[in-house]
């Protein structure tokens, strides 16, 4: 059996190549924890606004087909998704449909941050300048400053999940300011090998949308693991209260 200690039931959109892939690469170092997907349908094209309202009214139906291989955590696998989708509180609607843990990936990023004791920080995005400003906003409500942004600047929703990871190296090394942490946004960004490799040459921690959600499921799971070469966050997350 696959998941005997713990199962992540990935709440994916349809168009998504890159999350499951990283979260399966995270959990392969963490004994007896799997992870499995259920995709909500979400069509290529430009990424908007109504396209992220149509995938949290797509979660619920997802949530129920990924009940049958009994996760113990949910995670909504979409940053901007459950960022736009906020009003709805969509986690906790998951959360009563099916009675299982949930996670949205901008709160696990919210949270992860607070962890590592960041809030001056550093955004790394490949969203146009529309969803740019939704998340500039979003994080000064939530009290970060956000030092500096840089920004691929995609609109078409295939061509983010295209990305290879030294596109989030590159845009990363290009901040400037003092911030005293890195978040790379996007789910289907990828971007997990660069983390290593900017901590090392920034000095500072650095996350992911998907780090930060698969080490907060790791908890919501009461699983306590230590990885070594994915970056601070996932070292000890258990002590960065």
């Amino acid at each position: 059996m696959y998941g005997w200690r713990m199962r992540i039931g990935l709440l994916v959109p349809a168009t998504n190549g890159v999350a499951e892939q990283e979260y399966r690469r995270l959990a392969d170092h963490v004994d007896g924890v799997a992870v499995f997907a259920a995709r909500v349908p979400c069509p290529p094209g430009r990424i908007s606004k109504q396209w992220e309202r149509d995938y949290g009214d797509g979660c619920l139906g997802a949530a129920e087909r990924i009940l049958s291989v009994e996760p113990d955590v949910i995670v909504i696998a979409n940053t901007s998704g459950t960022l736009m989708n906020a009003d709805r509180k969509l986690a906790e609607q998951v959360h009563k449909a099916t009675g299982v843990k949930t996670i949205a990936t901008i709160q696990a990023v919210v949270d992860s941050l607070k962890r590592l004791h960041v809030r001056r920080l550093g955004l790394v995005t490949p969203y146009n300048d529309e969803f740019n400003q939704e998340f500039l906003r979003y994080f000064a409500a939530a009290r970060f400053k956000v030092v500096d942004l840089q920004t691929q600047n995609e609109s078409d929703i295939l061509s983010i999940g295209r990305l290879r990871p030294e596109v989030a190296y590159s845009l990363a090394r290009r901040l400037s300011g003092k911030f005293d942490g890195i978040f790379i946004s996007c789910t289907d960004f990828r971007s997990i090998e660069a983390i290593p490799l900017l901590e090392r040459d920034m000095h500072v921690p650095v996350i992911s949308s998907n780090l930060a959600s698969f080490s907060e499921a790791l908890l919501a799971g009461g699983i306590r693991a230590s990885l070594q070469g994915w970056g601070r966050l996932l070292e000890r997350p258990w002590e960065s209260d």
